[in-house]
């Protein structure tokens, strides 16, 4: 044999030794992380238990997720039919995106699950809306759209507000929607945090206290960028913590940061921004009721922080 076809033979013997190791290498290295992770994670409930946190069943599987990117929606003569017809709701579109509902003979609102059905049977496209809350001391029901089965917390585009008097009879609504995704968009998968991890963040902001419990942690969509001069929303899957039932945190579940939230911040803003949309229906009595219940909530809310 000659000697260039064994060196030949000796550079490719060694080549393929070469990657036989790397690939050992790199396989070992990933055992490791995940090694250090799962220990990470057992440290992390090891601390959370001697605090006397409580924790449900967390899914422990690898998830994956894709940012989202969607325009909004501009509502049609079509769309406006696809409500149902009744004598008692009067409708109106403001600025091609803002649909807004008022009842001649109000609605008495006993529950929340009231509330979803008298939503169901007179929403346009309700079945695409999550309830969140009825917040009592401004008489407003928040519900989210979703999308992709998931809801899209506070975010004005995709929006329905329900307005109650003192009676706790509903008035009328308002109602933005989201539309079609961006094709364009990079909508990749990418792997998110545990919720574990997420409940450690929370833990270290000292956002947690000794003898609670979380009672659900669940994924939604929150804006990563919320522009409202722009008609597309970029949406990030996020981790919602709930703390005894009652508190809720938000924290993206790629980047693992906490988003900041209040709901009575939302509200003010968003009732401000609908408020200025109707000025272009001001003078219409049909809608006058609608416009004195954002004027009568929003000084609540003036008066509350002014205190």
């Amino acid at each position: 044999m000659q000697w260039s076809q064994i060196k030949t033979l000796f550079i490719l013997c060694f080549l393929v030794l070469d990657i036989y190791l790397v690939i050992q290498f790199f396989d070992k290295q990933d055992k490791n992380d995940l090694d250090v992770m799962e220990q990470q994670e057992s440290t992390i409930e090891q601390q959370l238990s001697l605090e006397d946190i409580k924790l449900p069943t967390l899914p422990d599987e690898e998830l994956e997720e894709s940012y989202i990117s969607v325009q909004q929606k501009k509502f049609s003569e079509t769309d406006l039919r696809k409500i149902n017809s009744t004598d008692n709701q009067k409708i109106t579109v403001v600025k091609d995106t803002l649909l807004v509902s008022k009842f001649d003979k109000p609605i008495k609102i006993k529950d929340s699950d009231d509330a979803k059905e008298v939503i169901m049977s007179n929403v346009m496209e309700s079945d695409d809306y999550d309830y969140w809350d009825w917040n009592k001391d401004l008489n407003v029901i928040i519900f989210f759209q979703k999308k992709h089965d998931q809801p899209i917390y506070y975010n004005e585009k995709g929006l329905l507000l329900a307005f109650l008097n003192d009676n706790d009879e509903m008035v009328g609504y308002t109602q933005t929607m989201l539309g079609k995704e961006n094709k364009d968009f990079d909508n990749s998968k990418k792997l998110l945090i545990k919720p574990i991890r997420a409940i450690d963040t929370l833990y270290n902001r000292n956002e947690l206290y000794s003898g609670e419990k979380i009672t659900s942690a669940k994924i939604g969509y929150y804006t990563t960028q919320p522009i409202a001069t722009s008609e597309d929303q970029t949406f990030a899957p996020t981790w919602k913590i709930t703390v005894n039932g009652e508190r809720n945190y938000f924290i993206h579940a790629i980047e693992g940061f906490v988003f900041p939230m209040d709901d009575v911040t939302f509200l003010k803003d968003s009732m401000t921004s609908i408020k200025g949309s109707l000025a272009t229906i001001q003078k219409d009595k049909d809608f006058k009721n609608i416009i004195k219940q954002l004027d009568m909530k929003l000084e609540m809310i003036n008066r509350s922080e002014a205190k």
